[in-house]
């Protein structure tokens, strides 16, 4: 099976884009794969909700997508690179563990992060020093 949908199979998806899951996978049908996006979504969603705020486990790579997800709301549309979430990083882990925050927890969350999930997708895209939010 292809990854990336055939321009028909867009136009037949389309029809049915009154479901909101089917009309958010569409959207990214040109960058992603439409079933990438359908299966590993809900799953990096729990995951990242899991770790947000969270005390323990992976606070630092949460708060690294955040970041990297911030960045591209506020109109940046290319990778953002690895330096820029780390100046970002103390300001989006939880108050109490600012103090964590140094390069080596950088580097491992930013790599947690990138991890690929069911095979295919992590929540940033790895690239050199460079991290697009999926």
């Amino acid at each position: 099976m292809e990854r990336m949908f055939s321009t028909g199979e867009v136009a037949r998806a389309e029809e049915l884009s009154s479901d909101t899951r089917l009309a958010t996978a569409l959207r990214s049908a040109g960058r992603y794969g439409v079933t990438e996006v359908l299966a590993a979504g809900p799953e990096l969603l729990h995951l990242l909700q899991a770790h947000t705020d969270a005390t323990e486990g992976h606070f630092g790579g949460a708060a690294v997508v955040h970041a990297s997800v911030d960045v591209a709301r506020v109109g940046w549309s290319g990778p953002v690179q690895a330096p820029l979430l780390r100046m970002l990083l103390p300001h989006y882990v939880p108050s109490g563990l600012r103090q964590e925050v140094d390069d080596a927890l950088f580097e491992r969350e930013l790599r947690w992060a990138r991890r690929l999930r069911r095979g295919f997708r992590g929540f940033l895209a790895a690239g050199h020093r460079t991290a697009p939010a999926f």
